[in-house]
């Protein structure tokens, strides 16, 4: 009777709905739910089989070779490895069913950049020559100017007289300018070949140009202008600007 007074009253659980498992011990360690336990090997299963295939490491990343200066883009020898990406040489695009990567044609010309055949910069060309400093409308030599083309001097010098004695001041000072840039182009409008002689096709524009400015004709004179400025502009930089302003007066 003294122990069953001692023992606390502990009520009996009722077992679980027609399964007759009896209600867990009050002091049992319920388990901590979301622990990850890892497993250990099981010693009883035996090592793995022989022919088991390891993991083979990760191998190292060896970066591509693409030459050094000189080299003409050219791989190192050393590099044994596939590159990883295409040579810029076209080959592997041509192997890929693309068209070759082309360089940039060869340009030679005077007053421009200039490129060897390879397509590498070499510098500016030469500048085209200039005629006599002191050459202008009035004084330049036009003794050897071609019967053909003898009517852009005269032409040009009636249109300066005309405009010159019709200007005073600021405009004066600008047609002196225009004398000397025209007055060089008749120089170079002299019989002759070479870069310090106008060449055949320009004079002979020149010349319809003349023509056209004398008949009225503003649309043809355009042409003439449009036509040597695209064409002939390393040949015609240095009279050109002037050229027009005269002829736009």
């Amino acid at each position: 009777q003294a122990y069953q007074q001692h023992q606390p009253h502990q009520p009996r659980q009722p077992a679980a709905f027609g399964l007759g498992v009896p209600a867990p011990h009050p002091n049992a360690t319920a388990p901590q739910p979301g622990l990850f336990t890892p497993q250990t090997a099981d010693a009883s299963l035996g090592p793995p089989p022989a022919n088991a295939t390891p993991h083979a490491p990760p191998l190292p990343f060896v970066p591509p070779s693409f030459g050094t200066p000189g080299s003409g883009g050219r791989s190192s020898p050393s590099n044994t490895g596939k590159p990883m990406h295409p040579s810029s040489s076209g080959v592997a695009g041509a192997s890929a069913g693309l068209p070759p990567i082309v360089g940039a044609p060869p340009i030679s010309l005077r007053g421009r950049e200039k490129y060897c055949s390879g397509g590498a910069w070499v510098g500016p060309a030469p500048e085209w020559p200039k005629p006599p400093a002191d050459a202008t409308i009035a004084n330049a030599d036009v003794s050897r100017v071609r019967s053909r083309h003898a009517r852009i001097v005269s032409t040009l010098r009636e249109k300066f007289e005309a405009v010159y004695a019709a200007s005073a001041g600021a405009r004066k000072k600008e047609l002196d300018g225009i004398s000397t840039k025209i007055g060089g182009m008749f120089v170079f409008l002299n019989e002759g070949e070479g870069e310090t002689h106008i060449s055949g096709p320009v004079a002979d524009s020149l010349a319809a140009l003349c023509d056209a400015m004398r008949a009225g004709d503003a649309a043809t004179v355009n042409a003439h202008l449009l036509h040597v400025s695209t064409h002939h502009w390393e040949e015609a930089a240095y009279w050109f600007p002037s050229l027009k302003r005269l002829v736009k007066l």
